[in-house]
């Protein structure tokens, strides 16, 4: 463009300042309104839908509010091409497994989001994501009224978590008493039912309140097909037959899972006994019956019994305990012993001699053999 000759460089400097400031003065206004709008939507009946929603028609942009288990809560618009919709829920998804606070830029089929988690370290609530990377510090500032707005909000749903863990404890202590009916009536009208039998049941030890909130997030997601509750000190959750325990159980929040076989609400009792028992050091493991089980729960009496039958070994050292072990491995065969260690089998008689003598143990018996088997298997869970 020309600048006719005649107009000096001032007026060109004012111009272009008085264009800077009316544009910025609009773009405060618009963010002003914005903010009163999102305020006032916040005050319905669906605050948080409607907050989205009215952040979405500010923005011209879709906006999405997942869960803390990385499932849409509230999306507005709500199509969303499936390009672009699974690719974004897995990145939200690591995002939150990290369990840090972050802000990132994600680029899922085809386009561009700007991803916000929600809550405090170690207790991340959700995220909120946002199609498109073009915004101005008023937009930030509208997104981030927004943000606040939705933190506060399910920070405030986790506060209701402590009377939805009574109610949950109350139905899982009337299935364990027999009454299923009841169970089946308040599960009805609180959570809309429970999994149908037969169910699987699962172990989760402690109660950390950040694994709360997934499951209920998890859970409202499907209803039905999965249930919990709190129990003494662990955590209970019972399953469809065919479904698996969600798996951000024990990776993003490093929690064992023991699994129980399929059984009826009549044997809940039982089936939460084998969950537990089944209990891994780490991951998922489902509960088969074996003589191994009976060590699966070791009480501090049985480890203290175990240590002093053991203890002659132990204070004399070397590699009678190991030889032992192997010995009682291979059925008590001098021979697969020897063969499996690499000792000759003269070696291996004389060390067996040796333990029942210190452990003053007949090891040609069977009492003797599956006391010392006992006290290794105890001693080594």
């Amino acid at each position: 463009f020309e600048v006719p000759y005649r107009t000096p460089f001032l007026a060109v400097s004012r111009a272009c300042a008085d264009a800077a400031a009316a544009h910025a003065f609009a773009r405060r206004s618009w963010a002003l309104s914005a903010q009163r709008s999102v305020s006032l939507a916040a005050l319905r009946d669906d605050p948080l839908p409607a907050a989205i929603g009215e952040l979405a028609r500010q923005l011209g942009a879709w906006v999405g509010l997942f869960d803390a288990a990385g499932d849409v809560a509230v999306a507005r618009p709500s199509d969303l091409p499936a390009a672009a919709s699974a690719p974004l829920a897995y990145a939200v998804s690591g995002m939150l497994d990290a369990g840090v606070p972050s802000a990132d830029t994600i680029s899922a089929g085809g386009s561009d989001f700007q991803v916000q988690t929600l809550g405090r370290g170690g207790a991340l609530r959700g995220a909120l994501a946002i199609r498109g990377t073009d915004t101005d510090q008023e937009a930030r500032a509208v997104v981030t009224t927004v943000v606040a707005m939705a933190g506060f909000a399910l920070e405030r749903a986790s506060d209701l978590a402590g009377g939805h863990a009574a109610l949950r404890a109350g139905v899982l202590r009337a299935l364990t008493g027999g009454d299923v009916a009841l169970a089946r009536s308040i599960a009805v009208a609180a959570w809309g039912s429970l999994p149908a039998e037969p169910v699987r049941v699962g172990v989760i030890p402690g109660r950390a309140s950040d694994l709360v909130h997934y499951l209920e997030a998890r859970a409202s997601h499907a209803p039905g097909s999965i249930f919990f509750a709190p129990d003494r000190d662990h955590m209970v959750i019972l399953l469809d037959e065919g479904e698996d325990p969600p798996e951000p159980i024990w990776t993003r929040f490093g929690a064992p899972v023991g699994l129980s076989r399929p059984t009826a609400y009549a044997h809940l009792g039982a089936a939460i006994d084998e969950a537990r028992a089944a209990v891994p050091s780490a991951g998922v493991a489902t509960f088969s019956p074996g003589s191994a089980d009976l060590f699966r729960s070791v009480s501090p009496d049985q480890l203290a019994a175990a240590r002093a039958l053991l203890e002659p070994l132990r204070l004399v050292g070397g590699s009678l305990e190991q030889h032992l072990r192997a010995w009682l491995d291979h059925d008590a065969s001098n021979d697969r012993t020897a063969e499996a260690l690499g000792i000759h089998r003269h070696t291996v008689r004389a060390h067996i001699l040796r333990a029942g003598e210190l452990l003053d143990l007949d090891l040609s018996s069977f009492a003797g053999r599956a006391s010392v088997w006992a006290a290794l298997r105890v001693s080594r869970e």
